[in-house]
């Protein structure tokens, strides 16, 4: 198992190198709360691109693992305009919410962070949307026995969750599209 294990890290490795090739990757633990227990051996790859203008990339790893018996499996991710430990924190929140059955996370699914997502954000939302920045080759990973779907955790406002509840993903997403909204930026305006 542990072979198994090790050889399908390695390849979700390779496949966040492929998506920001020239990009220097390092895996941060988080090691408050019960991460480490309901997700064993969980991680944050931060994949800083070579090009600086370009948003920093935080990708979970260690969420497939709690899915183990299901074909289909995810792994999330954040873009984020700067280099912060508050990313590896919200993904760990995350994956944690994530790790309980009750609350399996999918395409569409809303999660309130409880606080800004930065200090004076107006994003204190994340809306699980497909990886719109880097399409669906950087989406999905097959592996021996099942597939890893990464999802693109996008911060989002208050008005923006209540409105994407009452008027569905699709409508929300239109709105991202027509205004070509900053998402990188957690001072943005709402959308809506």
């Amino acid at each position: 198992m542990v072979e198994t294990l090790s050889a399908e890290r390695c390849a979700l490795l390779d496949h966040v190198q492929a998506a920001w090739p020239a990009s220097a990757i390092v895996a941060e633990q988080w090691e408050h709360g019960p991460i480490r227990v309901n997700v064993p051996g969980f991680e944050v790859i931060r994949v800083m691109p070579a090009d600086t203008a370009q948003s920093i990339a935080y990708v979970t790893s260690g969420c497939f693992t709690i899915e183990a018996t299901e074909h289909l499996r995810h792994e999330f991710f954040l873009l984020a305009p700067t280099e912060d430990r508050r990313h590896v924190e919200i993904l760990a929140m995350l994956a944690n919410f994530h790790a309980d059955r009750r609350y399996r996370l999918d395409l569409g699914s809303v999660v309130a962070i409880g606080e800004p997502w930065l200090p004076r954000s107006t994003c204190d939302h994340l809306l699980i949307c497909l990886p719109y920045t880097h399409g669906p080759k950087f989406e999905w990973l097959r592996l021996p026995g099942c597939c890893v779907r990464f999802l693109w955790a996008l911060p989002i406002t208050t008005d923006e969750a209540s409105f994407g509840k009452e008027n569905g993903l699709e409508a929300l997403e239109q709105k991202f599209e027509a205004l070509q909204f900053d998402y990188w930026n957690p001072y943005r305006t709402s959308v809506v």
